[in-house]
């Protein structure tokens, strides 16, 4: 985003315009701006999990019933971790797109960059919220409700597409 409003301030933009047609132009930065928001928050999420893996004991040294396992994992580690890359990169396009709609009457590199992080900030701090005066009300169905709305809840959607019979660890 940073290179694109660089390159429409400086007014080079209008120069490969007039050489790539104005459609090839538009459609070549969106797409690459999805694709590169895309991988960056997936090669974040794969370090994050190649790191838990080095520093952190595996599931089976501990003493967890097979039962248990088939709960956690019904379709095994594979199946799981391309889940998360792929929920993580769907989430990445889809966090870029909210920079790409206000790059289109903003100027400042800052605000483009920054806007959609504070959205989501005041998102989640609403949410919390919401959820903190359900708890008050002792009303587990609603918080229950407003947490599929956090961020943390983003994937969620995505678990149960995917679930198939258990797979037994025996």
């Amino acid at each position: 985003m940073v290179i694109f409003c660089t390159e429409r301030n400086s007014g080079l933009m209008r120069f490969t315009i007039t050489r790539s047609g104005k459609w090839r132009y538009y459609l070549s930065k969106f797409l690459s701006a999805i694709i590169s928001g895309g991988l960056s928050v997936m090669l974040g999420v794969l370090l994050f999990g190649l790191f838990t893996a080095l520093l952190f004991p595996g599931l089976t040294s501990y003493d967890v019933p097979a039962e248990q396992m088939e709960w956690l994992l019904p379709d095994g580690y594979g199946a799981m971790i391309l889940k998360m890359l792929g929920t993580s990169f769907l989430y990445g396009t889809l966090s870029t797109l909210p920079a790409l709609f206000l790059s289109s009457f903003c100027r400042n590199p800052y605000i483009i960059t920054c806007l959609p992080f504070m959205l989501t900030y005041v998102r989640d701090t609403g949410v919390n919220k919401l959820i903190q005066s359900a708890f008050t009300e002792q009303n587990p169905d609603k918080a229950a409700y407003y947490q599929s709305y956090s961020s943390s809840a983003l994937p969620q959607p995505y678990k149960n597409a995917f679930i198939r019979q258990p797979r037994s660890y025996r």
